[in-house]
Formats: structure tokens, C-alpha cells, sequence
């Protein structure tokens, strides 16, 4: 068939989410994702330039292998980037998409640095072998990638530039990291203009956080007791049950990145006092801490070991009369009031009447800007979370829906809307998200600012890019962490969200298997390296189940439960014709992955040594602390670093501390508390892989829970926890004998 031609072009373009920064290439350098940047400037003659999808919204293919990161494009293409002498190094794969019964299309590739052209591939069909690009770009201002259709016309010429990355020295930022918001405009002048979305497909500046990936859910802290004269706080969790709280649903996420936005952080709890939001709920301190901010930026810090991002749930449109800021804002008329200057009173929550806000005078005044600036500033972890929630974020008040917000004002809807839009670009200036309650709402909130908020609690839109509007699969995790039922956070963990993350990643697309139903399922956990989550609603005997490509060459796979403690390995089952057959229990969920194997090399009936290549301190266990949790703080080898590596049969081994004669416990009902060298006798917690890594290293995967030995280097303690799900620097051991 052949394509129209239709150009797109902009001057400047927004992309869907902010450069994804990998681990530094050299110690001087770092990858920056492609598509996470600005173009300067952008052209195609079909379609437009999808990201990390082909043209047609497909997985991005090139030579029939599926890649994560790219850009989809359509000859005849050209993008520019202003790299501004930053860039050392531009690299990428690339050939025409492939395409079941499609072969037509020819394409040819070129990369220019500035106006020189650095690499041209020759023309390239549907069975041309993908080309590696790999090009250096030192001391360059512009990179300007081409797609011509090779003189031919553009029929079905379907370009994929996959992995395409570069390389950047550190403290040199990219201009196209960090190109200038939407215009707010003036303080006394606001620019509000509406973002159309429809023009290039993408937000208006790209989003922090990749929503598309990362789910989100509140974690409800308190709220204000109405039945207490005293208004003191109902609480449901503080914040240090908070952080047991998010390590369990880490275990139960099986390590997969979230977001936890904490309701009810401030004052006495949800609705209280807005709408300052200068002071932090007391009765949620930590015994230990002087203040309850302390111990709220201490949560925020230390929820990250367990892949979550904390931040905060505030509301932008209602005020109460017991509040630090009512009477200021009662004077500058930003509480809405009737035709005759009376405040109106608006509904009813935790006791309090609330009385609504008009975004518009709340800018003008200038105490927006001034709210916002403050809660940054007291809780600086919020810029580095990049994310806020912001609830009840309506356009119109919900008890006079055919009304303006204040009739004193005189206001338009439009007006308060476009107040709502200077409101978002002026946080996400600040480096923060905006997701809210509503996408859209007829009644609250018709105007739903697509390209400007990247993701919402409650979802009416259908049929939009999930990098515009995403939701989130935890909606009902809420009301199962604040009535601690665990089972039913399993159940949004290990069967709703493992299938929103693989329907939302189509460019890593594993194959056609079978994923079961609503009520069983079995789905590829992409996340992670080889893992598989299945749930089921009612329970079954058996089921034979298809593992996913890439599992080629597994015979055995370790059958896991899931647990709020973490994965506990209840057997090895065999692989038979790439498939594998289990029975699960009613509401249960299960890991699965290759199962724990013999280790290599392992230096059985020999005394070692063991240094943590994420802190060079040799493993110690310490006679004198209870339980002897084993540490890698030590700088010498004495005996209480010595461990006799000990046969566990299956090519198994156990390790057993000389200071205390004891073996290593992983225990698979504590998975976040360190080793112990506690146990004496070898059972299946005491059980490791030894995995020899080469050049005297070796990891530690323990059996109990299919889990790495790690130590963190961020830890000061430096405690071993079989925590890690692959094999990285904090998973690494040089040993020695002893």
C-alpha cells in the first residue's frame, strides 16, 4: 500500500519522559536514552516519530531482535538534536522494522555530526541484515539524524533507530535535558494557554517519571478524628510502619519500581488545615527522630533500598477554617465567596466544612508560587522523587457544578482552568509530576490536560498513548494497606500488575504464550531477568503452563511463594517441552524462575575469605552482637572472617563461621533482614549457589528465595541480605582462601 505523505514538524517538541540515566559508562560519563531528549527540530513524511515503539505502535524490531529504547520513524525522516559539544558518542542498531507479510520498503540511514556526514548505511530491505551505528561525537553541536527513502518513494519504509543512545560526559548537560517550560507568563498575566496534544502526540515537556512502567498507589497515614474535641489524629500507620509497609510490598512487586504517594503527612492527617501544608503530622514521628519531618525525610530516603519512590499527597483546591492560611486567603478573596463577598461553604470531610479555592487569585496573589516554593524547601527529597499527587484537582466546585468556582470573582471556567495549567508547568519547572484524582470527569473536571499531567488515580480516557495519560494497575492497594490485608495487596501486586507493566512494554513483547485468564494468569515479570508472577483467583490442582522465549535451555525452574517477606522456595520443577506444571491455592500467587542450580567451582572443604566488591571490607560474623548478623565492615582477615565453604549436596554449599561454628541462615520469612550465622544445622535456608564470576569473584544466590547475597553501598552497616534479583557490583565477592 502506498502511504500518503504527511509531514509532521516542529520547531520544538516535547518527548514522552525525561532522559533515563543508566549506570556511567566510564567513570567520566553516562548513557543518556534518546528517546528521553528533546529534538530540536522534527520531520517525517508519514505518520509521526513514535517512542520506543515502530511506526504502527508495535514493538521496536530490527533483524528480529526486540529492543526496549528508540524511536519509530518513517522515511523520509530527519531530527535534530542540539548536543552542544556535550556528547562524546552516538550509537544505535538500525534496519527497516520487520513486519509479518510485509516486504517492501528501502531506506537508507545517515548520521550527520554538525553539517559532516558520519555514517550512511547504503540502501537497506525487509531482509537486510540490521547495521550497528556507532559514531563519535566529540566537540559536536548538532546531531542530525536522516531516513531518505532511497530514491524509490516511501512505501512501507517503516525505519526503526533501536538502542539509540548517547554517550555524555558527566557535568556537562545536554541542552535538549533541560529545554524551557511552557511559558507561565507574567505573575499578574498568567499564560494558561491549552496544550494541544494532537500536534505531535507527546506531552508538552517530558514527563519526570515513566508512568507507563512505574505504578503508583497512596498509602493512607491518617486523618482527622471528628469524633475527638481535641481534633487529634486517627492514624493508621506511622512512618516507620510506613517503611515495613513499603518493604512488604516490594516482596510482594517482586522488586519492580513503584511510586507511594503518603496521605494524610501533614498536620492532623488527611483534609487538615489546607491549605498550608507547613507542618508535618506529629503523631507519625519515629521515637528516635526530634521531628516528625525528620522522620518523613527519613521515610523518603530509605524506601528507595526497597525500589520505591515516597512522595506526597496534597490537595490545591480546598480550604479550611481552622487553618494557619484561612484568614490570609479569606482577605485576598482566594476562598471563593457569593456575588455579596460570603465565603460558600462547600462539602463535609472528617467533620470540617471545606470551602474551595480559586486557582486563578490564588496565582495572581502570588501564594501558589509561595506554597509550592516552601513544601520544596522544607522536604527537598520531593525534587529528587519528581512527583507529587495532587487530589481533588477540580475545574468546578462539586456542590454547584453549573457554577464558577467564585461568583465574587467573576472568574470563567476557562479562566480557573488555564490557572490549573500555569499551576502544573510552574511544578514541573520545579522538576516535579503532577499526577491528580480525575483524568477527566464531566462533572469536576472537563478539561482533562492531556500533556500536562502524565498520569491519574481514576481513569475515563480510552484510546490515548499511555505516555500521555497513564493510570495505574494498584488503585485497590490503598484500602488494602491501610486495613494491612495483605492478601488482597497480593493480588494487585502478582495479578493486575504484572500484566499492566507487559501490555504497557510492547517493544519487549516476549512471544505469543498463553497468559491464562482473568482469574489465572501467568505472565513474564519484565522487570526483572527471567521471572515469571502467576496468580490465581480460585485455585487449581494443576495447570501446564508455556514458558516465554529466552527461557531456552532451562530444565528445571524453581517454584516460588510469593510473600509479603519475600519469594520461598517450594520446589524445583522440570521443564518438558519448554512448558512446566504447577497447581496453586485459591487467591495465592507464585515466582518462577530458573531454578537455584550447582554452583562452579566452588571451593568446597576450603576456609575463604569473602570481600564485598561494593565496599572492599572482608564478610565478618561477630561474636559479640546478637544473633551474629554477618557484615562487611571489616579491613583485615581474623577469625571472625573466616568461612569454611561446606558441601550441601546438589552442588549446593552452606557457609559456616569460624568465629561461631554456626552456618548462614537466608531466612525465607525475613528476606529483608541480613544473614545470620545462627543455624546449626544445614537445611534449605542455609543452602547457596556459588556462582563463580571469574578473576577469584563469585556471587551467593540463596536457595530459599532465588535471590543474590548482597551488600549495599549505600549502607553503613553494610549488612549481607539475599535481596538482589540479578548479579550487579553489590552482588559481587572476591574471595580468597583463609
Amino acid at each position: 500500500m502506498r502511504r500518503r505523505a504527511l509531514v509532521l514538524a516542529t520547531a520544538v517538541a516535547t518527548l514522552a519522559w525525561s532522559p533515563a540515566l543508566t549506570a556511567p559508562a566510564t567513570a567520566a560519563t553516562t548513557t543518556v536514552q534518546l528517546s528521553g531528549l528533546y529534538w530540536q527540530s522534527n520531520s517525517q513524511g508519514y505518520s509521526y516519530t513514535h517512542l520506543n515503539r515502530n511506526i504502527d505502535n508495535g514493538p521496536l524490531v530490527v533483524g528480529g531482535t526486540k529492543y526496549l529504547t528508540g524511536l519509530g520513524a518513517h522515511s523520509d525522516f530527519e531530527t535534530v538534536y542540539d548536543v552542544a559539544g556535550a556528547a562524546t558518542r552516538f550509537q544505535s542498531v538500525v534496519g527497516l522494522s520487520t513486519q509479518a507479510g510485509v516486504t517492501a520498503g528501502t531506506v537508507v540511514f545517515q548520521v550527520f555530526k554538525d553539517g559532516t556526514k558520519v555514517f550512511d548505511s547504503g540502501v537497506l530491505n525487509r531482509s537486510s541484515a540490521a547495521r550497528s551505528v556507532d559514531v563519535d561525537l566529540t566537540g559536536a553541536q548538532k546531531l542530525r539524524l536522516v531516513v531518505t527513502d532511497a530514491g524509490d518513494g516511501n512505501t512501507s519504509d517503516e525505519a526503526n533507530w533501536a538502542d539509540a543512545r548517547l554517550t555524555v560526559t558527566q557535568g556537562a548537560p545536554l541542552p535538549a535535558a533541560s529545554a524551557p517550560v511552557g511559558d507561565i507568563g507574567d505573575p499578574a498575566n498568567p499564560k494558561g494557554d491549552p496544550y494541544d496534544s494532537t500536534v505531535n502526540h507527546y506531552p508538552e515537556r517530558p514527563y519526570v517519571r515513566d508512568y507507563t512502567r512505574t505504578p503508583f498507589t497512596k498509602m493512607f497515614l491518617a486523618e482527622k478524628d471528628a469524633t475527638d474535641p481535641s481534633h487529634k489524629s486517627k492514624v493508621y500507620r506511622t512512618f516507620a510502619q510506613a517503611l515495613d509497609d513499603i518493604r512488604k510490598l516490594d516482596n510482594l512487586m517482586l522488586g519492580a519500581d513503584k511510586i507511594v504517594y503518603l496521605v494524610g503527612w501533614q498536620y492532623e492527617g488527611h483534609d487538615s488545615k489546607y491549605p498550608a501544608w507547613a507542618a508535618v503530622n506529629e503523631d507519625l514521628k519515629r521515637p528516635e527522630d526530634a521531628t516528625a519531618l525528620e522522620s518523613l525525610r527519613w521515610l523518603m530516603r530509605e524506601a528507595k533500598k526497597y525500589h520505591t519512590t515516597v512522595s506526597l499527597h496534597v490537595n490545591m483546591f480546598d480550604a479550611y477554617q481552622d487553618s494557619p492560611l484561612w484568614d490570609a486567603y479569606l482577605a485576598d478573596d482566594i476562598v471563593a465567596k457569593d456575588t455579596a463577598g460570603n465565603p460558600i461553604p462547600g462539602k463535609v470531610w472528617s467533620g470540617q466544612t471545606s470551602y474551595a479555592i480559586s486557582y486563578r487569585q490564588e496565582w495572581l496573589k502570588g501564594r501558589s508560587k509561595t506554597r509550592i516554593d516552601a513544601l520544596l524547601a522544607m522536604v527537598p527529597e520531593l525534587r529528587q522523587a519528581g512527583t507529587l499527587h495532587i487530589d481533588a484537582f477540580h475545574q468546578v466546585d462539586p456542590n454547584r457544578l453549573n457554577q464558577v468556582i467564585s461568583p465574587y470573582l467573576g472568574f470563567t471556567r476557562e479562566q480557573e482552568t488555564a490557572a490549573q495549567r500555569t499551576v502544573l508547568r510552574y511544578w514541573r519547572s520545579q522538576g516535579v509530576d503532577v499526577t491528580t484524582e480525575f483524568d477527566r470527569s464531566s462533572n469536576y473536571k472537563p478539561d482533562a490536560h492531556l500533556g500536562l499531567e502524565p498520569a491519574s488515580w481514576h481513569s475515563s480516557l480510552t484510546g490515548n498513548a499511555p505516555y500521555l495519560r497513564s493510570t495505574t494497575p494498584l488503585g485497590g492497594a490503598e484500602n488494602h494497606l491501610k486495613q494491612q490485608d495483605w492478601n488482597g495487596v497480593e493480588q494487585d501486586a502478582v495479578r493486575a500488575f504484572p500484566q499492566w507493566f507487559y501490555r504497557n512494554s510492547t517493544s519487549r513483547e516476549v512471544g505469543t504464550e498463553g497468559h491464562g485468564t482473568t482469574d489465572d494468569t501467568f505472565f513474564p515479570a519484565l522487570w526483572q531477568d527471567r521471572l515469571i508472577a502467576a496468580y490465581s483467583t480460585n485455585g487449581y490442582a494443576s495447570r501446564t503452563w508455556t514458558l516465554p522465549p529466552g527461557w531456552t535451555g532451562v530444565t528445571s525452574v524453581g517454584l516460588y511463594d510469593v510473600t509479603a517477606e519475600g519469594p520461598v522456595w517450594v520446589r524445583n520443577l522440570p521443564v518438558t517441552n519448554g512448558t512446566v506444571a504447577f497447581g496453586l491455592g485459591a487467591g495465592k500467587g507464585a515466582a518462577l524462575m530458573p531454578a537455584v542450580a550447582a554452583g562452579i567451582s566452588a571451593p568446597v572443604g576450603r576456609t575463604v575469605s569473602l570481600k564485598a566488591a561494593s565496599n572492599g571490607k572482608q564478610v565478618a560474623a561477630h561474636t559479640d552482637l546478637t544473633d551474629s548478623p554477618l557484615q562487611a565492615t571489616s579491613a583485615t582477615v581474623g577469625d571472625t572472617e573466616k568461612f569454611d565453604v561446606v558441601d550441601a549436596g546438589g552442588g549446593l554449599v552452606a557457609l559456616k563461621a569460624r568465629s561461631t561454628g554456626k552456618y548462614a541462615v537466608a531466612w525465607a520469612n525475613r528476606a529483608g533482614n541480613p544473614l545470620l550465622a545462627n543455624s546449626t544445622a544445614v537445611g534449605a535456608w542455609e543452602k547457596f549457589r556459588w556462582v563463580d564470576l571469574g578473576n577469584g569473584k563469585a556471587a551467593l544466590q540463596a536457595l530459599s528465595s532465588g535471590r543474590y547475597v548482597t551488600v549495599r553501598g549505600d549502607e553503613p552497616d553494610a549488612a549481607l541480605r539475599a535481596s538482589g534479583w540479578s548479579v550487579g557490583n553489590w552482588e559481587q565477592f572476591t574471595w580468597s582462601a583463609a
